[in-house]
């Protein structure tokens, strides 16, 4: 009985300490299975898209995957580690989370996100980052929106790892002229 005892709250303690000592390490979230056919094709019809204007989206898509190693996710979003791109369908100027409900966002930017967009006016490709890490930057990019807890700042990097500037303190949101240097975000 005793012994049971024992082995019972060293288990415990084991328990109990496990956590803690992998608090230290970073948290990877499991990779997201990538989208089947089938699905992709039931995504482009519930849509409404042609075939001509799935395969414009799919070499946009393939465009993005090859930059970032992403996971196609669904018919327009590839997911990133902390973060994701969503590519706008044809025929429209802001990128959309085709599977999302309606939730509070800030131009597609949901809050303690950082996001950066291809074009000005919050237009084109959609990034979206929310883990303090570095993110590699999927495209060029114009204009962001920083929906951070206030005061967070985003660091811009070029392809040598320089510091190249900072956006102002969340919330925030503008254009910019270093979205052809950039290309990586550290969002916090």
């Amino acid at each position: 009985m005793l012994v049971a005892l024992v082995v019972t709250a060293a288990a415990t303690l084991f328990a109990l300490a496990t956590p803690a000592a992998s608090a230290d390490r970073e948290y990877r979230a499991p990779r997201p299975a990538p989208a089947s056919a089938a699905e992709l094709r039931e995504q482009a019809s519930a849509e409404g898209l042609t075939v001509r204007q799935r395969r414009s989206l799919d070499v946009r898509v393939d465009r993005v995957l090859e930059r970032t190693g992403g996971t196609r996710v669904a018919l327009n979003r590839v997911m990133l580690p902390g973060g994701d791109v969503l590519v706008p369908l044809p025929g429209e100027t802001r990128a959309r989370d085709l599977g999302a409900r309606a939730a509070a966002t800030v131009h597609g930017c949901p809050y303690l996100y950082f996001c950066i967009y291809q074009w000005p006016g919050f237009q084109g490709l959609l990034q979206r980052m929310h883990t303090c890490t570095s993110h590699p930057v999927s495209t060029y990019f114009s204009s962001y929106v920083n929906n951070q807890t206030a005061g967070t700042r985003a660091r811009f990097y070029d392809h040598r790892g320089r510091f190249l500037s900072c956006t102002r303190p969340a919330f925030a949101s503008g254009t910019t002229s270093l979205g052809d240097e950039t290309t990586a975000i550290r969002p916090c």
